[in-house]
């Protein structure tokens, strides 16, 4: 039978920033010394998309929590819960992931999940989230947005705000290519 306590994280609040520890992995992560009252009721775990392998851009911080329902199971005056996933970067910026019916984006300017200082994270629309990603692994021009294919053909793409990629050049110069990206990314 599984224990019913959970698992605390760790802090070290003796620098200019915080540093937690995620409870599954023993992670760091970095939070502003004056959300340490935010986050310390929480327990903090990483968590990344296996669908897309153990690539460290994936990971991010998460807390479940259990929200009484108005329901009970049949023959008992035992509450039924749903589950709901916190970001710790949502709580950090007062984003209430409770109550939102959207998808609020925020972006890690350093491109380091791990890292939620508030000097770090910025709101942003889908576009600039997708500016802000670190280049694939699979990327074989060097460049985010350049892709080289065979026979030296190079591509360069940009994201529009609902997330359509626009070929901005299609020819066999690669610095054509690259000044292209650049040109077109922030237009």
């Amino acid at each position: 039978m599984g224990s019913n306590i959970r698992k605390l994280n760790n802090y070290d609040l003796s620098g200019k920033y915080g540093i937690g520890y995620t409870s599954n992995t023993n992670e760091p992560f970095y939070f502003d010394l004056e959300d340490y009252d935010k986050i310390k009721g929480y327990t903090w775990f990483a968590r990344h998309d296996k669908r897309k392998g153990r690539d460290y851009s994936k990971y991010y911080i998460e807390s479940i929590i259990h929200l009484p329902t108005n329901t009970f199971f049949e023959g008992t005056n035992k509450r039924k819960f749903k589950t709901k996933r916190i970001h710790l970067h949502h709580l950090v910026l007062g984003i209430d992931d409770l109550n939102i019916t959207e998808k609020i984006l925020v972006d890690h300017k350093n491109q380091i999940p791990f890292d939620c200082k508030k000097e770090n994270l910025h709101l942003a629309d889908l576009r600039i989230n997708n500016i802000n990603k670190p280049r694939q692994s699979s990327n074989t021009s060097g460049i985010i947005g350049v892709e080289e294919h065979k026979g030296n053909i190079f591509i360069s793409r940009i994201c529009t705000s609902k997330n359509n990629r626009v070929v901005v050049y299609y020819g066999t110069n690669k610095e054509d290519a690259i000044i292209s990206r650049l040109v077109n990314e922030y237009k």
